[in-house]
């Protein structure tokens, strides 16, 4: 069986989707050698795809690649459908074509697609009309053209089944994995990555792009009220993630913005904090829970969608629209060490259940299904 993998969306590091798109194929080659692999991409950023694939190569010979060169303006008309013809004008014959998001282009075989959340749907406010008009159209012709669709939560597949009337027979949710990386981190790395980034020694984490889904704006205010109270003195507020909406964000002196860290950084980042706090009003996954979990922090998250699903019983949730909770639970979690050990704990075996090897194995009996 050839089975042929969009890859295009590597080249937007520190996504879910990249993160996602590079750990699904790594783990299939090192799982898989009986099937062939063809990896391709549509995009300029050559150097990304290129770095990836000789990464791939170190460990894996059961795969060619195939990167073609378009303006990201020209791919976008082309994922719309738009007088596109067949994959296979651009890549050859194959078994199965598996799109890691939700762009599918027309295919003569079979197709599967990966969505990871329906945000321009859950949140219009904040999304341009055209973007939503353009997932709108894509995800119907995800809909009626797929073979199977891959949903990385219930939630998502909630979603999916609600808005777009989908048949849930045709839906497989596969929880993503983490990396092993995040559980190595050591004390050290820890020490070595604040002093590089010049991050106070405590303090407690955020990650997401600032904007209003992430709802970054309850942990300041509770951050900042704690300050007021004289409570949790000795420690900072840092916020990991792209500016995003930046210009509306809090100034304080004991808040810190570190902007894009790369992610081999990002296991001593979690390492190193007290407290990760993931307040965000919707998520398709919520991969920095386990990310934080694995690290060995404990985790306060909101008690709804896919943070709740993903969390289990191994983080404290909140209501993401109270402040006063929300304060209680980080003042609380910080002055009891007890509770924050067995939140640790709690963590550290929770998030065993989550491996990339378990994703790509669970992905490759979907290929096998329909064929």
């Amino acid at each position: 069986m050839t089975i042929a993998i969009d890859i295009s969306q590597i080249v937007y590091e520190g996504t879910g989707v990249s993160v996602y798109t590079k750990e699904l194929v790594r783990h299939l080659l090192l799982i898989d050698k009986k099937n062939h692999y063809l990896l391709f991409a549509f995009t300029k950023e050559d150097r990304k795809i290129s770095n990836f694939i000789h990464e791939l190569a170190e460990f894996s010979s059961n795969f060619e690649s195939k990167v073609i060169s378009l303006p990201e303006k020209f791919a976008n008309i082309l994922g719309n459908y738009i007088h596109f013809p067949k994959i296979e004008t651009f890549i050859g014959t194959y078994d199965v074509y598996h799109s890691s998001d939700w762009i599918q282009f027309p295919a003569s075989a079979k197709k599967v697609t990966t969505v990871h959340d329906l945000v321009p749907f859950k949140f219009p406010e904040v999304s341009q009309a055209y973007i939503i008009k353009t997932h709108s159209r894509r995800l119907l012709h995800v809909a009626s053209e797929c073979d199977k669709i891959i949903s990385v939560s219930k939630t998502t597949e909630s979603d999916l089944v609600k808005a777009f009337r989908i048949d849930p027979k045709k839906i497989s949710v596969i929880y993503s994995g983490v990396n092993s990386l995040f559980s190595e981190a050591t004390d050290e790395d820890s020490k070595k990555t604040l002093v590089k980034y010049e991050l106070p020694n405590k303090y407690i984490l955020a990650v997401g792009t600032i904007e209003p889904r992430k709802n970054l704006n309850l942990l300041i205010t509770a951050f900042l009220n704690l300050k007021k109270q004289n409570k949790i003195n000795q420690y900072n507020l840092v916020i990991v993630g792209k500016p995003g909406w930046m210009d509306a964000a809090e100034r304080n002196e004991k808040i810190c913005y570190t902007g894009f860290i790369p992610a081999p950084d990002m296991p001593a980042i979690y390492k190193g904090a007290s407290l990760f706090v993931y307040p965000s009003l919707y998520e398709g996954f919520g991969l920095p829970i386990l990310e934080a979990m694995s690290a060995g922090c404990p985790v306060v998250t909101s008690n709804i969608g896919s943070m709740k699903e993903v969390s289990g019983a191994a983080a404290i949730l909140i209501d993401p629209t109270s402040e006063e909770k929300l304060e209680k639970v980080i003042s609380e979690v910080l002055e009891d060490k007890k509770m924050r050990d067995n939140l640790i704990e709690k963590g550290k075996n929770h998030v065993k259940k989550f491996t990339w090897e378990k994703t790509a194995e669970e992905t490759l009996k979907v290929y096998q299904s329909i064929l």
